[in-house]
């Protein structure tokens, strides 16, 4: 390994690449077949890119702004960098099991999957026609009920009496 050229691990797969030195982790994730979600397209702004950093940390760029806003600075507890954000300066071992479970491709293939039920207009308006109805005519039954009962209640009247009658 040319000294300008760095390691990268996958964990737990234990599977490594190497990338040119300074180069941007998801770019270098995404570009050796690694799916990394991101919303944002590596603006530090969605969070999507998180990966966890399982050794190596010291040979990572420092967190610059955009990173801390979105992160905080508690990196040393939870050792999560925003991969569109971090530069990989050595060799580093890097989890990326999240972004395998959520990955784009599954939420689409979950999503066209699914049952979708697709209703003639004829149908839907005709269904519009008969729940109106309905609640006309529970309206009419509510107004005859308050009819008979005369309206909404009043207030009744009441009287003091004078104690010394």
């Amino acid at each position: 390994m040319s000294e300008d050229k760095v390691k990268i691990t996958i964990w737990p797969e234990t599977q490594s690449f190497e990338v040119e030195k300074g180069a941007k982790l998801m770019t270098a994730l995404k570009e050796n077949g690694y799916e990394i979600n991101s919303s944002c397209g590596g603006c530090a702004s969605c969070s999507d890119c998180i990966v966890l950093i399982k050794a190596g940390e010291d040979n990572l760029s420092a967190q610059e702004f955009p990173e801390l806003k979105l992160l905080g600075n508690v990196f040393h507890i939870t050792k999560e960098r925003l991969s569109c954000q971090t530069l990989v300066l050595g060799d580093v071992s890097v989890d990326i099991s999240k972004h395998k479970d959520k990955s784009i491709k599954k939420k689409f293939e979950q999503k066209k999957s699914g049952s979708v039920v697709v209703k003639k207009r004829e149908v839907v308006e005709q269904e519009t026609k008969e729940k109106e109805v309905a609640r006309e005519e529970k309206y009419q039954k509510w107004k005859s009920e308050q009819g008979n009962k005369g309206g909404f209640k009043k207030a009744k009247p009441f009287f003091i009496k004078d104690s010394d009658e």
